[in-house]
C-alpha cells in the first residue's frame, strides 16, 4: 500500500524542491511538490532525508550506539564475527576480524604483497606509520591493481595527515573521521573516495566536515551515499523513485543553502542550480522523528536522542 508523507522539505536527488514523497513497501515510487498530494501523513515542516552511513564502527574500540535513535540507517562494523553479529537495527556490512577469507578487516601488515589482496578486506590503520606504510603500498601499481580488483578498503582511525596526491587516484575507498583528518578539501578536490566514520553523531560529522574545508552538501554526502559508494553500490543513498526507503523525518524546519568558499568549493548556491538546503548546524542539531530501514518504520522518542 503507497504512503505519503507531505508538507514538510525532502532531500532528493530526483527534485531539489521537492515537499513530498511516496513510497511503497520498501521502495520510493515518487518525489515531489504537495500540488500532487490529495492524501497523506503530514510533516508539518519537518525535513525528510536519506538515512546516514556510518561507514566505519569500530567495534573493537566501542560497543556502537543506538544507529536508529541516531538517524543512520546502514554501518559497516568491524571486529570479531560475536560482535557483528549482535549488531542489530541499521542494515550491517561486516567486516570481521576472525575471519580467514572472504569480506574481513585486516591490518596493513596483512596486506604487504599483492598476493595478500584476494578478498574485499577493510584495512584497518590504527597509526601515522601504518598509513605511511600504505600510502607505499598504494604507490606501487602492481599492488594498487590488485587492491582494486579486490574491492580493498581503507579506514583511517588515528590524527593523521592524508596524502590527497596518493588516494586522489588509488580508486581506492577511504573511510575516515572527519573530526581527525585535516584538509579534507584537498582529499575531495584530488577525487579520492571519502566516506565518514560518524562515531554516533551524525550531524556533529557533517558539520565537522563543513570546520574542515568541506561543502556542506559534499559532507552530507560523505555522511550517506558515499558509504554505498564505498562498497561500490553508486544508486543507494539518495531518496529518488526505485530507491530502497532508507529515510529518516527531522525536526528541522530551518534549512539553509551554505553560501561557497571560492577558496575551497567550486558549486553554485543560485536557486536555478538546484541546490537542495540542509539544516542549519549553527543552530541545536535536528533530532529524529521517524526512521525507515527498507521500509520499516520506527519513531523515535526525542528523550532517547
Amino acid at each position: 500500500m503507497n504512503e505519503t508523507l507531505f508538507g514538510g522539505d525532502v532531500y532528493s536527488s530526483a527534485d531539489p524542491f521537492a515537499t513530498a514523497i511516496t513510497y511503497d513497501g520498501d521502495t520510493v515510487v515518487w518525489v515531489g511538490s504537495d500540488e500532487a498530494v490529495s492524501s497523506g501523513t503530514p510533516l508539518s515542516g519537518d525535513f525528510v532525508a536519506p538515512g546516514f552511513v556510518d561507514a566505519a564502527v569500530d567495534l573493537r574500540n566501542t560497543d556502537g550506539y543506538d544507529y536508529l535513535a541516531c538517524g543512520v540507517t546502514s554501518v559497516h562494523v568491524i571486529g570479531t564475527s560475536e560482535q557483528c553479529e549482535a549488531v542489530s537495527g541499521p542494515h550491517v556490512v561486516a567486516y570481521p576480524t576472525d575471519a580467514r577469507e572472504g569480506r574481513r578487516a585486516v591490518r596493513v601488515e596483512d596486506v604487504r604483497e599483492a598476493s595478500d589482496v584476494t578478498d574485499p578486506v577493510f584495512v584497518c590503520v590504527d597509526s601515522a606509520s601504518e598509513l605511511a606504510e600504505l600510502e607505499g603500498l598504494v604507490r606501487d601499481s602492481e599492488w594498487k591493481t590488485a587492491a582494486q580488483r579486490a574491492g580493498l578498503r581503507v579506514m583511517v582511525g588515528c590524527d593523521t595527515e592524508v596524502d590527497p596526491e596518493v588516494w586522489g587516484g588509488s580508486g581506492l575507498a577511504v573511510t575516515v573521521n572527519p573530526h581527525h583528518t585535516r584538509d579534507l578539501h584537498a582529499l575531495f578536490n584530488a577525487g579520492a573516495q571519502v566516506s565518514f566514520s560518524l562515531t554516533g553523531n551524525p550531524w556533529g560529522a557533517v558539520r565537522a566536515g563543513v570546520e574542515n574545508g568541506l561543502s556542506a552538501r559534499a559532507a552530507f554526502n560523505a555522511s550517506t551515499r558515499f558509504g554505498f559508494r564505498a562498497l561500490g553500490q553508486f544508486e543507494g543513498g539518495v531518496l529518488a523513485p526505485g530507491s530502497t526507503v532508507d529515510m529518516v523525518r527531522w525536526s528541522a524546519t530551518s534549512l539553509v543553502v551554505q553560501v561557497a568558499d571560492p577558496r575551497v568549493a567550486a558549486w553554485s548556491t543560485d536557486p536555478r542550480s538546484g541546490t537542495p538546503g540542509l539544516p542549519d548546524l549553527n543552530e541545536a542539531f535536528p533530532h529524529v522523528r521517524t526512521i525507515w530501514v527498507g521500509g520499516r518504520s520506527y519513531d523515535v522518542p526525542s528523550e532517547s536522542v
